[in-house]
């Protein structure tokens, strides 16, 4: 009978986990060519870029094969989250559903590896589930997985490795180690941040192991992924993005925030200036301000993070149901956690791995706090997320279980953030996507023929989303592009370096005959008095958004 009971709770927990799974892809694949409505310079990018090497086998520069890198303006990013997405271009066409389809892919992964995980770690099937669908229903974890976020890629990649590395340790296998840490390494080839996670990930795991070799073995992880870490940092590519972004960087506040301190002390104060206001403790203090904001409850539950085109308004990276189950396991005391001894050692390292999480976003100025950059913490919140839940499944209030309150709140906050996020997002950060990008382009490729020439502004990278739209891959590109993925022309179409592209820019206006210029709205104020003083030129035609706002203004010589 024990047996029969033990097939049906068995039976009962697959159809949960599938339950869980199917919420996952649901929310993050359903409608996914159309929300986002826009596709942002990076989805565009990153697609054109992998399909190019995929039908080419060189870049747009005509490096064969890349694996490191693609520098874009001397940032470098990964280049095989661009593969992943050039290669659904063959299933699914040149269209938004196939730039978004691996990461929305590896976001499902991520929640069925959390399960293995977390399965792994506590031992408890009804933790696993809960981490999983924790993560399933995250607003952080949905948004970026919808968004072409490589993060994601990274997160998935990094669980696996997580899953394979406690295994090895519990079940002292070297080639189970081997494997976790090679995995874990290849998380370097999918987002930069993990170049500084996976080091301080595997400094301590060495304490999680209590057999010698097992130990020995994690140290020696440890110390080759330093090694590599620096090497890494060495290189061009390695330190691009960084340089740009840090809060070393030229552009970071603390160089003009010193300069005005030093100055108001005078020279009379010299030594207290230099005790003050010396460049490492206002570096330090700088650090531990953008720190301290990864854990703040404006930045998981009211607001969210940055860059503003993954937020949605008025609306957390996290629900508010999670703060109520911290504090309620946080008044009813320690005494409520019931976990084994065993298990302690993985309860301090997940709060730990918590605690290293936003160092690589504390160390950057650009759009901070980075939702991106942080991402794996909601991955890491999921799984401390089972521990008050686990440890209070028996509180009751007036006969009705907590737990079952808490999923009700759950549930309702998880339909309130999908109602917002699919009716007014897009609106909300229409113009940090993409501009009108995607319908000029579309404009450009219905017109050309019509016309002369035509002018139209760099800004955005708008030769990418044409030639993506136009399906346009061919190899002798490469020879064409130069820096900053900067191209001056393709067929009868000139992508000027100018700001607003008008012909005043041009010594002999006279030759442009049947040509058009492109503007954006942006340029109005500075083009009226232009426009007024040559009624030569009219204007022929609007390009709007995806929601209807003016974006461009196209004007025509007679």
């Amino acid at each position: 009978m024990s047996r029969f009971f033990a097939k049906i709770e068995l039976m009962k927990n697959k159809l949960i986990l599938l339950f869980i799974l199917f919420l996952a892809a649901f929310l993050r694949f359903y409608n996914l060519e159309n929300l986002p409505i826009n596709a942002h310079t990076d989805e565009i990018t990153n697609t054109y870029v992998g399909r190019f090497i995929w039908q080419n086998a060189v870049d747009l520069y005509g490096n064969k094969w890349p694996i490191l890198y693609f520098d874009k303006f001397g940032d470098y990013p990964n280049v095989i989250p661009m593969y992943l997405s050039g290669l659904t271009t063959y299933v699914f066409g040149f269209n938004k559903l196939a730039m978004r389809f691996p990461i929305a892919l590896f976001g499902v992964l991520a929640v069925y590896l959390i399960y293995l995980l977390g399965k792994a770690i506590f031992k408890s099937e009804k933790m696993a589930l809960f981490s999983a669908f924790t993560l399933a229903i995250f607003p952080w974890h949905i948004v970026l997985s919808r968004a072409t976020a490589e993060g994601v890629t990274a997160m998935a990649v990094f669980a696996l490795g997580f899953y394979l590395l406690i295994q090895g340790i519990e079940k002292n296998r070297v080639l189970l180690l081997i494997s976790s840490f090679l995995i874990l390494l290849g998380t370097y080839l999918f987002y930069a941040s993990y170049r500084i996670l996976i080091p301080l990930f595997l400094l301590p795991t060495f304490l999680l192991a209590s057999q010698r070799k097992t130990k020995t073995l994690l140290i020696i992880f440890a110390i080759i992924s330093i090694i590599l870490t620096g090497l890494i940092s060495q290189t061009n590519w390695g330190k691009g993005r960084f340089k740009q972004t840090s809060i070393f960087s030229p552009t970071s506040l603390v160089y003009p925030m010193q300069g005005e301190f030093l100055a108001e002390e005078g020279q009379s104060n010299v030594l207290k200036s230099k005790i003050f206001f010396n460049k490492p403790l206002m570096f330090t203090r700088e650090f531990i301000k953008q720190y301290l904001k990864y854990f703040s409850p404006e930045f998981l539950f009211s607001m969210g993070g940055l860059p503003k085109r993954y937020q949605v308004p008025e609306q957390g990276l996290w629900y508010y149901s999670y703060l109520l189950l911290f504090i309620s396991l946080i008044i009813l005391g320690k005494k409520t956690i019931n976990l084994e001894k065993s298990k302690n050692k993985y309860l301090i390292f997940l709060l730990y791995l918590l605690a290293i999480i936003p160092i690589p976003g504390a160390l950057t100025i650009d759009d901070a706090p980075n939702l991106h950059r942080t991402a794996l913490m909601a991955f890491t919140l999921s799984l401390l997320a089972s521990i008050p839940f686990i440890t209070l499944q028996n509180l009751k209030w007036k006969k009705i279980n907590f737990n079952w309150l808490l999923f009700l709140m759950m549930g309702l906050e998880t339909i309130y953030f999908w109602n917002k996020y699919a009716m007014h997002a897009d609106k909300y950060n229409e113009l940090d996507r993409n501009k009108g990008y995607d319908n000029l382009a579309k404009f450009l490729l219905d017109k050309k023929d019509q016309y002369q020439q035509i002018f139209v502004e760099r800004n955005g990278e708008i030769a990418i989303y044409y030639l993506f739209y136009s399906h346009n891959f061919d190899k002798n590109l490469s020879k064409q592009f130069g820096f900053d993925l900067r191209l001056e022309k393709v067929d009868n179409i000139s992508f000027t370096d100018y700001e607003c592209v008008y012909p005043g820019n041009y010594p002999d206006s006279k030759q442009f005959k049947d040509s058009l210029f492109i503007f954006s709205t942006s340029c109005n104020e500075r083009l009226n008095k232009y426009f007024s003083l040559h009624p030569e030129f009219k204007k022929v035609e609007e390009i709007h958004s995806s929601s209807g706002s003016e974006m461009f203004e196209v004007y025509l010589l007679n």
